[in-house]
């Protein structure tokens, strides 16, 4: 008979404010990306000149502002963990020590019998099997990093009222308003358009840096150009790879059904903590 454990509603609330705030943080970034925060010039030539488009002003994200979200986050998955086991183990007790217990997330398998005896004191074997089953150092998810492992370090910069690092990937594009000198060479020009070498790969967001730079071809003879920059932004983890927002909520999925798992240990919560890739066609957002 399966060993089945019953929580109140507060870590299925925590789960629901850690959604909550991640829609919230999706709207700063969003709003960031609206708010064209590079400005980069028009450059103008004729046949044979060349033409450069570069970046006049970058206004940076509000890193500590997205910070908060990002900490919010992590404190009510942490909570959630924390509050099912401390639920589980104080039932019916009225224990005073509840401060100590937590849920472990451990990548070292050797010291999981130090950790859960501390952290889980007076825990039965069915909670200690199910704890132990969603370490990180147990399962490998099929993920580049393991879903507990990310939250641990999210929640340990919260702790330690310590921002976020934010990695951004400028992808370069161009608009152009094109005038040719006699017969339309429209797939000529659209071959020299496309040509790697016209943009900077991974322009740096600083003034003055050359977004798009070439010669005009001959067969042209007005050429206006104004660079853009798509500019995507990710958390970036010491060591490990990034993690876009829209992500996040892949975290949140896995945290809650270790939860559901703890609980009541049934099989459609472990086969999905062993390969949650296979559950998901993308990433989810409730």
């Amino acid at each position: 008979m399966i060993t089945t454990y019953q929580v109140n509603a507060w870590p299925s609330y925590r789960i629901k404010h850690a959604r909550l705030r991640h829609k919230q943080l999706l709207n700063q970034v969003e709003l960031y990306a609206n708010s064209k925060p590079f400005r980069i010039s028009t450059a103008h030539g004729t046949a044979n000149e060349r033409v450069q488009s570069v970046i006049e002003s970058f206004t940076p994200p509000d890193v500590a502002k997205m910070s908060v979200y990002v900490g919010e986050i992590a404190n009510a998955l942490r909570g959630a963990l924390d509050s099912t086991v401390w639920q589980i183990l104080n039932a019916g007790q009225n224990r005073n020590d509840g401060s100590n217990l937590q849920f472990p997330i451990l990548d070292d398998p050797d010291s999981w019998e130090a950790k859960a005896k501390s952290w889980l004191a007076g825990a039965q074997l069915p909670l200690l099997d199910r704890v132990k089953f969603c370490q990180p150092f147990s399962l490998k998810t099929g993920y580049p990093e393991h879903p507990l492992n990310i939250l641990r370090m999210l929640s340990n910069l919260d702790k330690h009222k310590t921002s976020i690092a934010l990695r951004g990937t400028a992808a370069p594009g161009a608009d152009i308003n094109v005038e040719y000198a006699g017969p339309v060479k429209a797939h000529q020009f659209g071959a020299w358009l496309q040509a790697p070498s016209n943009f900077t790969a991974s322009p740096e967001p600083a003034v003055g840096a050359i977004v798009f730079d070439a010669v005009v071809p001959s067969y042209v003879s007005n050429l206006s150009v104004t660079g853009h920059v798509d500019f995507h932004l990710a958390i970036d983890l010491d060591g490990l790879p990034e993690l876009p927002f829209v992500e996040i909520p892949r975290i949140i999925d896995y945290v809650e059904q270790v939860i559901w798992y703890v609980q009541a240990g049934e099989e459609a919560q472990e086969l999905y903590l062993r390969n949650p890739m296979a559950y998901t066609s993308g990433v989810t957002e409730q």
